[in-house]
């Protein structure tokens, strides 16, 4: 009997300390990147950054996006550069409108730069006044 609660107690400690310092992490899945123009001007997709651990490539687009429209990036790490990218990796958009802001004709109405962690299909979308979402698609 003793033995049995000797096991038993050593298996409840195991237990315990494996769930407040687990050794597994959650895979992150593989997937596409995408931007949507949801902003209801044109926009420039001047270039993204594609970086995998110390791995990083960049490449620039200055790509028209009309609303309504999407892009998909190319993994720029791959050798064939195919669409899809290893899941956690990064990829980093740097975009503008391609109007002048009237104010200040010498910016864009608004700029910025939309990070997406590959998890599956990952969508980023370019709403008014330049804000974004990045999320699952």
């Amino acid at each position: 009997m003793k033995r049995n609660v000797l096991t038993f107690l050593m298996v409840l400690a195991l237990a315990i300390c494996y769930c407040q310092n687990p050794t597994s992490t959650e895979e992150k899945r593989n997937g596409k990147v995408m931007m949507r123009n949801s902003s209801g001007v044109v926009i420039v997709i001047s270039s993204y950054t594609h970086q995998r651990g110390s791995d990083s490539a960049r490449q620039v687009l200055n790509r028209t996006l009309f609303p309504g429209s999407d892009y998909t990036f190319k993994s720029l790490l791959n050798p064939a550069q195919t669409y899809l990218f290893k899941g956690g990796d990064v990829v980093s958009v740097s975009y503008r409108s391609q109007k002048n802001d009237p104010d200040d004709p010498e910016n864009p109405l608004f700029d910025g730069i939309a990070d997406a962690t590959v998890n599956g299909n990952i969508g980023i979308v370019v709403k008014s006044g330049g804000h974004i979402s990045v999320g699952p698609q």
